[in-house]
């Protein structure tokens, strides 16, 4: 129930959830409503706009690119440093900056964000399951606000379901000294980026503040108001980066396209518009059909002409400057699916849009059967026709997906026995592929025998 105390409703299936956080609902909600229209609104009435526009716009670049150390690395792995002195080097940095950034970027800390996350892959959209779906609301607003901020509101981070992610991912995440230090301080370098930091900068770049100590004139009133400037100009960046990554938890699940959309991709999209404001995040669906990709906008032989292909490689900044670590050799591997997986996982949808096909026209063809109490009707024979049509197509999609997926199991094997030349740590990947592929096929020719026997 909404009222006063709260102001964002549990949903239904969360009435064991811990209280309202008026804490996180300040942080979230409305220090952002008050801070951004500030920020806005002193643009106007200062000299030294432009250079408050080109310190907001490096700040807000800068959060969202340690969300790529997060998610692509902390969390999926989808690319790793070499282990000589100029990989370890470049590692150590970027996850210095990720920890760092990404306390700036208020995104929480790194241990349990990456946990957090992995823990929706398992669960996708499932309610109940899956902390932040939207389809924990049928009303699609609340299910909007739920998975862009609600959740968060209702989150104690000390009582969270930690024990359904794999041991291996916490074991990894505690050896990252980097990871443990942040999670150690998270809550006082995110006090220290609101205030201290911004009061700091302000200063450095504030003549009044250096005239104080030559013996120059100086206006105590500028400084005050050159500082209070910049709080307003980081926390703007801070705010407007947290709620563009959040837009992924909630618009991404909503509203876009779904090239590779099946039963193990929940309700994921590629959201053009959220894409650009987080650097290629946004093409959700593609990441959840291969988490492991660096790629979120993912090019493959099939499409990597078109005008599409080319906007979604150049907006997905975060995988170029992965390819960029790669061009310079720091890299031992960059993960992506091959065209091969990019066909099966297309095939999928295909399957996936007739199964519901299928399951729509049989349901108004069970709704008409009953209306008419066993009536005949040409009504009722039409539906018949067309569930049998579309049965047709759907055995035949299947049989095409398992072509497929044997054409993926060929690849693997390939790929298998060249890594296995090099002694690759790239040989537990792609046998962990082959497997995944096999146990799919094993399960997709047991579905089509059973439709061939009925």
């Amino acid at each position: 129930m909404l009222s006063f105390k709260t102001p964002i409703p549990k949903p239904p299936s969360g009435q064991g959830l811990p209280p309202f956080n008026w804490l996180m609902f300040t942080l979230l909600v409305a220090l952002p409503a008050i801070i951004i229209p500030s920020f806005i609104v002193a643009l106007f009435f200062t000299s030294n706009w432009l250079m408050y526009i080109g310190i907001f716009a490096l700040t807000y670049s800068a959060c969202i690119l340690s969300i790529g150390v997060y998610h692509r690395y902390w969390t999926h792995k989808s690319f790793e440093f070499k282990d000589n002195l100029a990989g370890k080097t470049a590692s150590f940095i970027m996850r210095f900056y990720g920890a760092i950034v990404g306390s700036l970027a208020g995104q929480g800390d790194a241990m349990s964000w990456v946990l957090r996350h992995w823990k929706h892959h398992l669960v996708e959209d499932k309610p109940g399951k899956d902390h932040h779906t939207p389809l924990e609301f049928k009303n699609k607003f609340w299910g909007f606000i739920w998975s862009h901020v609600g959740w968060m509101c209702y989150l104690d981070i000390s009582k969270f379901d930690y024990a359904s992610h794999s041991q291996s991912k916490q074991q990894e995440l505690a050896a990252d000294k980097l990871v443990v230090w942040q999670e150690k301080n998270y809550v006082k370098l995110y006090a220290f980026f609101a205030l201290g930091f911004p009061i700091i900068l302000a200063c450095l770049i504030s003549s009044n503040f250096w005239a104080m100590f030559s013996g120059l004139p100086f206006s105590g009133t500028n400084l005050i108001g050159e500082i209070a400037m910049m709080i307003l100009t980081i926390n703007t960046a801070r705010f407007l980066c947290q709620h563009a990554t959040f837009l992924v938890n909630s618009l991404c699940h909503i509203q876009g396209e779904s090239p590779y959309q099946n039963h193990k991709t929940g309700e994921s999209r590629d959201n053009w518009l959220v894409a650009i404001l987080v650097f290629g995040e946004g093409f959700h669906n593609g990441h959840h059909a291969f988490g492991y990709s660096y790629e979120h906008g993912i090019i493959h032989e099939g499409n990597k002409k078109t005008w599409r292909a080319k906007l979604m490689y150049a907006l997905d900044i975060h995988a170029r400057i992965i390819d960029m670590f790669s061009a310079v050799g720091l890299l031992k591997f960059k993960l992506k699916p091959s065209d091969s997986e990019v066909a099966m996982a297309m095939q999928k949808k295909i399957l996936f849009d007739l199964e519901r096909k299928i399951d729509a026209l049989t349901f108004e063809f069970t709704k008409k059967k009953d209306a008419l109490k066993g009536q005949i009707s040409q009504e009722i024979d039409t539906l018949k026709g067309k569930i049998n049509d579309v049965g047709d197509e759907y055995q035949l999609a299947l049989e095409n997906l398992i072509q497929k997926l044997k054409q993926v199991i060929q690849t693997c094997k390939e790929r298998l026995a060249y890594y296995k030349k090099l002694n690759s740590e790239m040989v537990f990947i792609w046998k962990a592929r082959l497997q995944k592929a096999e146990k799919e096929l094993k399960h997709f020719e047991g579905q089509l025998l059973e439709l061939s026997s009925a």
